[in-house]
This record gives structure tokens, C-alpha cells and sequence, in this order.
């Protein structure tokens, strides 16, 4: 039997060859097809094991990343905030309230790329079920869960939680987003793709 015209014309999408007269097999047609589904990354099977690899390559550079974490949570600032108290007799007096900070600040932390492209999209993209936003998020709860609880409830016991230093902190996220770009980049050779961070 002979391949289908929807066989036929996914060889072409495939391969860029036209096999309308070569009387290709439906059976050769679907090992061709098959063939190259094992090899394209834009399959869900293929992004969810470039997820878990992007993953795994943010977990074997943990110590750099901890570094960065280390060098940012060093940066204390103290704000004193002064108000003033009505007591129960009618009375006011005086309140000074101290605040601690750490890090550089807050700032959000995106990536720049051709939105016309759809597998940059599959990689990057904010709002959909990107494999970068994925690979970060999966990572930073590695982080959360692995660093030293002496050190995690310190920050906690300040009111400065680990969990809120992951989210926030401009430095922290932006490390760790050109870490997962430069992968993905490097991987697949993409061009006009980067890393936009602004403090928030």
C-alpha cells in the first residue's frame, strides 16, 4: 500500500524532499516519519527531557549559584522607620521600627527572542509551560531544600525567607536565567536571544 497524501506531505516537511513519485510505502513512510519525531526537540517528549536537562545542568553548577546566593544575602542594608504612637491615655510618643534587607533588591528577570519563532516560545516563553520556566522552578526548590538549614532559618527568623530571596532577588534570578538561556542557546545555536533584567 502506498503512503497517504498526509504521509506524503509530512515527508516533504520533514526531509524537503518530494516523494509524491517515488511510490514510497505507507509502512517506510511511518519508519521515516517516526525516525524523525525521535530526533526533533520540539516533540512534548523531547522538551520534557530538555527540561529535566536544563535541570540537571543548573544542579551541576549549584556551587556558582550559591556563590552568587552567598555573595547577595552578604549585602545587609537596615532601614529605621520612625512613626509616632497614641498611647491609651491619649499620648503620643515616638516608634522606631528597624527593617533588614539583603541582596541587591528585588528586579524581575525575562528573556528577549523572536516571538515569531514557536520553539522559542516552547523554550522561553512567560506565560505558557516554557522548558526554561520550568527547569528554573524545579531548581530553585533544589535550592531551597538543599541549603543549609542553619542558614535557611536565619533568613527565615530575620524575615527574609530563602523562598522570597529566590523569587526576588534581581541578581539571584538573573544568574540563574542566563545559566538556563546560555544552555539553550549554545544547544540549539539560536541567534537574537537574551537575557532582560530590570529592578522592580
Amino acid at each position: 500500500m502506498l503512503a497517504t497524501k498526509k504521509q506524503l506531505f509530512a515527508l516533504y516537511c520533514i526531509t524537503g524532499k518530494d516523494y509524491r513519485e517515488s511510490g514510497i510505502s505507507k509502512e517506510d513512510a511511518s519508519k521515516i516519519i517516526a525516525e524523525s519525531q525521535k530526533n526533533n526537540p520540539r516533540t512534548p517528549k523531547a522538551l520534557a527531557l530538555l527540561e529535566k536537562e536544563v535541570y540537571e545542568y543548573l544542579i551541576a553548577n549549584h556551587d556558582k549559584i550559591l556563590g552568587v546566593f552567598n555573595k547577595e544575602m552578604s549585602i545587609e542594608s537596615i532601614l529605621t522607620q520612625e512613626y509616632y504612637e497614641l498611647s491609651s491615655e491619649g499620648e503620643s510618643h515616638p516608634v522606631k521600627q528597624n527593617f533588614a534587607f539583603f541582596g541587591s533588591g528585588c528586579g524581575v528577570s525575562w528573556v528577549e527572542y523572536d516571538k515569531r519563532s514557536n520553539f522559542c516560545k516552547s523554550l522561553f516563553d512567560r506565560e505558557g509551560n516554557a522548558v526554561m520556566h520550568n527547569a528554573i522552578s524545579r531548581y530553585k526548590t533544589y535550592f531551597i531544600n538543599h541549603i543549609d538549614r542553619k542558614i535557611y532559618n536565619y533568613f527565615k527568623s530575620v524575615g527574609f525567607p530563602v523562598e522570597a530571596t529566590m523569587g526576588q532577588n534581581m541578581v539571584i534570578n538573573d544568574f540563574i536565567m542566563n545559566l538556563a538561556v546560555g544552555y539553550l542557546v549554545d544547544k540549539f545555536k539560536l541567534k537574537k536571544v537574551r537575557v532582560k533584567t530590570v529592578i522592580d
